[in-house]
């Protein structure tokens, strides 16, 4: 995890692991990340010993308004990448992206345009 947060060193300003378990192969993990823009993304996985995965990554800007968030929540069936989506504007939209590394790649990108 650390290697990917230094790897976009250029976009991160700093972070903070709120919540790290570990039991065995399961664990719980809770970050929360400060962009160079002062936007922040709220970093949330869960495995479990049965191998299910659940996740959040959740993206707001300066003043806290949702710029996307990416789950896999199972609240939308209806999504061609069910469970994984994202919400964008107001819209729930199909999402493959479900890593760290996938994640900060597409912040990265919004942040040089």
């Amino acid at each position: 995890m650390l290697n990917i947060l230094e790897k976009h060193k250029d976009i991160v300003k700093n972070f903070r692991v709120d919540c790290y378990d570990q039991e065995g192969d399961s664990y719980r993990i809770k970050i929360e990340i400060v962009f160079i823009n002062a936007s922040k993304l709220f970093f949330k996985e869960y495995l479990f010993a049965n191998g299910e995965r659940k996740y959040s990554f959740h993206w707001v800007d300066a003043t806290g308004k949702l710029l996307c968030r990416w789950d896999n929540a199972p609240h939308w069936p209806s999504v061609k990448t069910f469970p994984s989506h994202k919400h964008i504007r107001g819209e729930v939209l199909a999402s493959r992206e479900t890593s760290l590394e996938e994640i900060l790649a597409i912040i990265a990108k919004d942040q040089v345009q």
